[in-house]
């Protein structure tokens, strides 16, 4: 099997709202300890997800890009050590490092759509490379270096501003402004939209100017082919990612799942749907996927079930988990 690992992001359904890593507050009512309180509570339930996946067979998943509420913000943004519980969440996050180490999970994050390395802006920038830190941050608590798979922070380009080349151009500049941490841990996704970023684009301008390896979303790939074949896209992709194991993105589109959402044009082709019917396509070489639907492990667990025919294993036994 080509596929090792399927994974899902951020939330997990079954453990209900109760558990959750994404605790935030309004910035009207911020305040530092009132993020310090938030930010331990989301890293103690890091490790019941994690514990949960571990009990599930689920060996791959995104952590939520919220662990610390307004860390990066422009105005009330603060250093870790300045939390007045810093100490304690270092300690659950790295309790939740060790679960993922001890049985082979491989974790990593997702800056959201406002990091954008390419930027003219300079003010986008400079947020986007508090952002990058704080990710880099998150991988360096949870100590997950020394895992099988280390920890990536992938996220788009962005945008590319009318001008691709020159986009790529500062996206490559710009990765000298982060840490040596930040910096290994980068990698680029392909876009959604027709004049964005292919895989092509990301390989020509992005991946040989710097070595900074691709993520192939399958989805994406339908809407910005880049003139290239899902199977050639992949193979280009795959290969950047050198003696690491690739990541791969998966889902299906909202339209096909529902008769009735077809005839609505106000759902886009691209938005994600909650569960995949489909079957993952088996490309050359071992990849882990990242399940993006929002049914996130109900969805896994159901795809599983269907094409592998169990439920929760006690070891892999060389079947998807």
């Amino acid at each position: 099997m080509a596929i090792r690992h399927l994974g899902y992001a951020c939330i997990c359904m079954s453990l209900g709202k109760s558990v959750s890593t994404n605790r935030s507050t309004v910035l009207r009512t911020f305040s530092i300890e009132r993020a310090s309180s938030l930010a331990l509570s989301n890293a103690q339930d890091l490790k019941k997800i994690l514990e949960w996946n571990t009990k599930n067979g689920i060996k791959f998943f995104r952590i939520s890009s919220t662990l610390f509420p307004f860390m990066t913000h422009e105005s009330v943004g603060y250093d870790f050590k300045e939390l007045p519980l810093h100490v304690q969440i270092a300690k659950a996050l790295k309790d939740a490092g060790t679960v993922a180490r001890k049985h082979g999970i491989r974790l990593n994050s997702h800056p959201g759509p406002f990091t954008i390395l390419a930027s003219p802006n300079k003010k986008v920038v400079d947020a986007t490379i508090r952002d990058l830190e704080m990710h880099s941050l998150v991988a360096d608590l949870i100590d997950n270096d020394e895992s099988e798979t280390p920890f990536n922070i992938n996220f788009h380009m962005g945008s590319d501003y009318g001008d691709k080349k020159e986009a790529a151009k500062r996206y490559v500049e710009n990765l000298d402004r982060l840490s040596p941490a930040a910096r290994k841990r980068v990698s680029v996704e392909n876009d959604d939209k027709g004049k964005l970023f292919s895989v092509r684009d990301l390989h020509e301008l992005i991946y040989q100017k710097s070595g900074v390896p691709i993520v192939f979303d399958v989805h994406h790939h339908q809407f910005c082919t880049g003139g290239m074949k899902d199977v050639d896209a992949s193979k280009l992709a795959l290969k950047t990612w050198g003696k690491g194991v690739p990541e791969i993105h998966y889902s299906e589109s909202r339209t096909i799942h529902n008769s009735t959402l077809e005839k609505d044009e106000k759902i886009r082709p691209t938005a994600h749907s909650d569960y995949i019917t489909g079957r993952i396509p088996d490309y050359d070489g071992t990849f882990d996927v990242m399940v993006e639907c929002k049914a996130k492990d109900l969805a896994i667990l159901k795809y599983r079930s269907k094409y592998f025919a169990y439920d929760v294993p006690d070891e892999c036994c060389g079947a998807i988990v």
